[in-house]
């Protein structure tokens, strides 16, 4: 069971989620926790992913890759090595982590794919890795070892 990239409705639903959370960060001045369902929202549509209701990870490639999704809001680039994301299972077979940074609006600004095999290398040669089944990794280390798959940046002819 899962949402294809082509159904307008994750795009009717995400607008909806935008103005919710809006509305309650006025009333109550905080944010209201659904950063991640906006963001997984947003890759299936920039990349094409198909979103899988499944505990293990949360969408398939057009190759049928295991993805797991994870966004967070950068209102400033600065923080990218402060921000970190969690809860990526080593327990478990997947073979990418989707980042997708969001603006103040949840608005999608940027989207990185990393695979398993390049954070794993990573956190080989990280001076504060620590031996667990979920480590945290900082958002630099995932979008420098990784690949901006959204936008998609021509370069400029010459």
């Amino acid at each position: 069971m899962g949402w294809d990239s082509g159904n307008s409705e994750p795009d009717h639903i995400a607008s909806d989620l935008r103005r919710v959370a809006a509305r309650y960060h006025a009333h109550r001045g905080q944010p209201l926790g659904i950063t991640n369902a906006v963001g997984e929202l947003e890759a299936a549509r920039h990349l094409g992913l198909r979103l899988i209701v499944n505990r293990k990870f949360d969408a398939l490639d057009r190759h049928g890759a295991r993805l797991f999704i994870r966004s967070r809001v950068v209102c400033n680039v600065q923080n990218l090595t402060q921000l970190c994301i969690n809860g990526l299972r080593l327990d478990v077979p997947w073979e990418a982590v989707i980042v997708v940074l969001l603006d103040d609006r949840l608005e999608a600004r940027s989207i990185y794919r990393t695979s398993r095999t390049g954070l794993e290398l990573a956190m080989q040669q990280s001076p504060f890795r620590k031996s667990t089944n979920r480590p945290a990794f900082a958002i630099k280390t995932i979008v420098n070892a990784g690949t901006l798959e959204w936008p998609v940046i021509m370069p400029e002819a010459k």
